[in-house]
Order: C-alpha cells, then sequence, then structure tokens
C-alpha cells in the first residue's frame, strides 16, 4: 500500500513539472515611433504631447508600482488623451517594470 501511494505521489510530481509556466499578467511594450524631433527623455522621437503622455506615463507607473498596484495602465484613463495612448501606455510600462529608466 505504502508503495502504491508512493507512486502516485510521484507520478502526480513529475506531471506537474511538465506543465508550462504561466505567462506574466502583462507585457512590457515599446515606444511608439513617430516623425518629428524627439523630446527631451523620450524615446523614438516623440515630441509634444505625445512626449508628455509619455513622460505622464512612467509618473503613473513608477506610483503604482510603489504603491503596490497592479501592472494596469487603464486605471488611468481619465489621465491622457485617448489618441496618445499608445505613449502613455509605453510610459507606465517603463515606470512599472524598469522603475522609470
Amino acid at each position: 500500500m505504502k508503495r502504491l501511494h508512493f507512486c502516485l505521489v510521484l507520478a502526480a510530481l513529475l506531471s506537474a513539472c511538465n506543465q508550462a509556466a504561466t505567462p506574466p499578467l502583462a507585457t512590457p511594450v515599446s515606444a511608439p515611433r513617430s516623425a518629428g524631433g524627439g523630446g527631451a527623455g523620450c524615446p523614438g522621437g516623440l515630441s509634444g504631447a505625445e512626449c508628455d503622455a509619455y513622460k505622464d506615463g512612467i509618473k503613473a507607473g513608477l506610483a503604482d508600482r510603489s504603491a503596490g498596484q497592479t501592472d494596469s495602465f487603464r486605471r488611468h484613463e481619465s489621465e491622457f488623451d485617448p489618441r496618445f495612448q499608445a505613449s502613455y501606455r509605453a510610459g507606465y510600462a517603463t515606470g512599472w517594470y524598469n522603475n522609470g529608466k
């Protein structure tokens, strides 16, 4: 009986090792590219309001991470112009995942 129990436990452990790891809930995004001169501290040639949205996203990402929040830029949707969502999201990911760097 002990041998059967041991075999069942061993089989369960081995089958757990073959399961795929769960992917992260969110993945970092790269900053979008636009035409024109780049703003200071903004990647990919972002400038003007687009660069400002990126920087605001960094601040929000840093604040959320330090407050123990999940990595969801969507909680800040009222804080940025929807036209610059991609820039804000990229900045948020930079703040949350890369400590703003």
